[in-house]
């Protein structure tokens, strides 16, 4: 008896022993070049990480849910803001919180079989210690925990939910249902597929009641007597937990479905297929996401690549097979039941398969994938004859196996470090360019006058990095230009090329000495933004094609524009208008244009604000040019003839902006004639 203690006590430490090593694997493929893999900060990890910058930064701000950038939930952004508290706000410790989660999820999955094998002692001796190993180096794991946001809590909460109930069904012990009733309650705030652990439980305890009806292995743990109070404790804890998110939905049901139904195919189906066929499609999509074609979606996978590898592959799908044969076992149908419920949310959602919507699976995917690694390794030990020294067969079957999960991981830490941080496709998905145009912005001189276009300041990449200081001033310059008031300020311009291609074209127009200051390129070298500076005492070079001086309410002074006076039915009129701001404006004045035929009837027109938009008059400063152009398209069904072109300003309320001239006020300008000609 003493010598099987200690040879139980002797195999105990060496699991330990190699759990701990398998932790530390976890941990090293997760935080290893955090600084720079992925690179950039997408958009969605800016917006939650400014979020948790302004917990901190405002006591009186905690809300339950959040509610920009189509509704978020809150558990990772408060978790970020413990972060930032304690390291200082940035995207490394940000995503060393999603890296922290990733690692911690692989002990969660060690202690889910070992509470698995509790239930059916038949499981392989070895399975936790397999499916740790997965869980620590695939691809689809070591990718998602290395992002700046939620959806790497599902996974990590599931494990202890489901460990929970299992031991409270085994052993029936209040702690165990308070703690599975908690989790449960917390799963809604973590991500939409947190959602799905009520129905996990729902399921769970089903199979609990349902399996012992029918015939399964004798051998199989038997469960506690299931009680009304036992499932009533479960079920208040999960209501109280919930309670206050469940609050926020039920006064603001909107926020329920926000984003939901922003990817949700079940009502219209996708393209022309009916609600049943894309889903029977996105089924068969998300089952061949293990070894035929992956997420294609470069933020969540190396576009294409499938969960496993051929080394791994065989195991996951041993470990379906006999958990599938074994569907008489509760511990076999839980394994099943749960892996349907957590894939739901890419089946039913658009572009499947989706592996971030999805990932409340990966823990179950481990876990089979583990029961195919330990099935084999018995096996070996079980049917191949001879020596177990270096010299007999089973030694080499068994060092074949652990070499076909080393390969895998292997595998997975060249693809993620090597094919998909170098790709060029990161770029883009992962906002590079903004955040590196963000950094340089920051570095200008502070005397400066920084402008961006055409990008607002309050996109969240650009936000986080200026959250400490003055930001630029934003317009849109595909519709119009910015001049600072004081030529005697240096003078930068931010243009991101790849979306304004006008302003690399007119800012030399306006400052024909105009420099680059710095240039940023894309990773196929392609040229992405480029901040220019202009000369110091340097005015611009205005120069309409028409001159004019007429003032709006002494705010506002056109002095001159270009416009050509003949077009044809189907062309788009160009009319290029040179502003200065005189004075402060307190209202948003919105810009009329309207041709007006010989009879006086006003045939075509716009009304818009400057800069499309994006430069309203109560931005106007004193001083300042403002080349605003207007564009519009002639229809091909507008009669060819002589127009004039009126122009003038007008409030929200309707009133016209006064235009005082040499024969009194006046409400609108004639500009010029236009001849519309017709199409050859």
């Amino acid at each position: 008896m003493q010598r099987w203690t200690l040879r139980r006590a002797h195999h105990a430490w060496i699991e330990a022993l190699l759990l701990a090593g398998i932790i530390m694997m976890a941990a090293f493929l997760r935080f290893w070049q955090l600084t720079n893999t992925p690179p950039g900060y997408h958009f969605d990890e800016a917006f939650e990480g400014l979020e948790a910058w302004r917990l901190l930064q405002d006591p009186s701000y905690r809300p339950i849910f959040f509610t920009g950038n189509f509704g978020v939930e809150p558990l990772f952004i408060y978790l970020t803001a413990i972060a930032f508290k304690l390291l200082g706000a940035g995207p490394v410790v940000q995503r060393g919180v999603a890296a922290l989660i990733g690692s911690l999820t692989v002990p969660a999955v060690w202690l889910l079989a070992v509470e698995l094998r509790r239930w059916q002692p038949r499981l392989p001796a070895s399975l936790p210690l397999w499916s740790a190993a997965v869980q620590a180096g695939l691809f689809w794991a070591i990718s998602a925990s290395r992002i700046g946001y939620e959806p790497g809590l599902v996974p990590l909460l599931l494990c202890p939910l489901l460990w929970a109930l299992l031991a409270a069904l085994r052993s029936g012990r209040t702690a165990a249902w308070l703690l599975a009733g908690a989790l449960t309650g917390l799963g809604p705030y973590t991500y939409p597929a947190g959602r799905l652990y009520p129905v996990v439980v729902a399921a769970v305890l089903l199979i609990a009641w349902l399996w012992p009806r029918i015939p399964r292995s004798a051998d199989e743990q038997s469960t506690a007597a299931l009680s009304g109070r036992h499932l009533l404790l479960l079920a208040l804890t999960a209501l109280l937990v919930f309670a206050p998110l469940g609050w926020q939905w039920l006064s603001n049901p909107d926020l329920l479905l926000l984003r939901s139904r922003q990817i949700a195919v079940v009502a219209e189906g996708a393209g022309n297929a009916s609600p049943l066929q894309t889903i029977v499609q996105h089924a068969v999509a998300t089952a061949g996401m293990f070894s035929l074609a992956g997420d294609v979606d470069p933020r969540n996978n190396l576009p294409g690549r499938p969960v496993f590898d051929a080394f791994l592959a065989p195991f996951f799908y041993l470990g379906l097979a006999l958990t599938l044969w074994r569907w008489r076992q509760r511990s076999a149908a839980w394994l099943l039941a749960v892996l349907v419920i957590m894939l739901a949310p890419t089946i039913l959602s658009e572009y499947a398969p989706h592996f971030r919507r999805g990932l409340g699976a990966l823990p179950i995917v481990s876990l089979l994938t583990g029961l195919g690694l330990g099935a084999a390794w018995d096996w070996v030990a079980a049917r191949l004859t001879g020596e177990h020294s270096w010299r007999g067969p089973a030694f080499w079957a068994r060092l074949g196996i652990v070499a076909c999960l080393a390969a895998s991981i292997g595998l997975a830490g060249r693809d993620y470090f090597g094919r998909w941080a170098t790709s060029p496709d990161l770029f883009y998905a992962f906002d590079e360019g903004l955040w590196q145009l963000a950094q340089a912005v920051g570095d200008l001189p502070a005397d400066g006058q920084i402008y961006l276009t055409p990008r607002p300041a309050t996109h969240a990449t650009l936000a986080f990095a200026w959250r400490d200081g003055q930001p630029p001033i934003t317009f849109d310059g595909r519709h119009v230009a910015i001049t600072a008031p004081d030529p005697q300020r240096r003078r930068f311009y931010a243009v991101i090329e790849t979306e304004d291609f006008r302003s690399r074209l007119l800012l030399p127009e306006l400052f024909p000495l105009i420099e680059h200051h710095t240039v940023i390129n894309d990773r196929r070298g392609q040229r992405y933004a480029t901040i220019y500076e202009t000369p110091l005492a340097y005015p611009p070079v205005i120069r309409p094609q028409q001159l004019s001086g007429a003032v709006w309410n002494e705010q506002a002074r056109l002095h001159g524009f270009n416009l050509n006076p003949t077009y044809r039915r189907g062309d788009i009129i160009y009319l290029r208008l040179f502003w200065q701001a005189l004075a402060p404006i307190a209202d948003d004045w919105t810009f009329f244009v309207h041709l007006l035929d010989a009879a006086g009837q006003n045939r075509l027109s716009a009304d818009v604000a400057p800069g499309a938009g994006s430069y309203p008059t109560t931005r106007w400063q004193a001083g300042e040019w403002i080349v605003d152009e207007v564009q519009i398209a002639i229809p091909p069904t507008l009669p060819a003839g002589d127009y004039q072109v009126e122009i003038g300003f007008y409030l929200s309320t309707g009133a016209r902006i006064p235009l005082p001239t040499a024969a009194g006020a006046d409400d609108h300008l004639w500009l010029a004639p236009l001849r519309i000609e017709e199409t050859p």
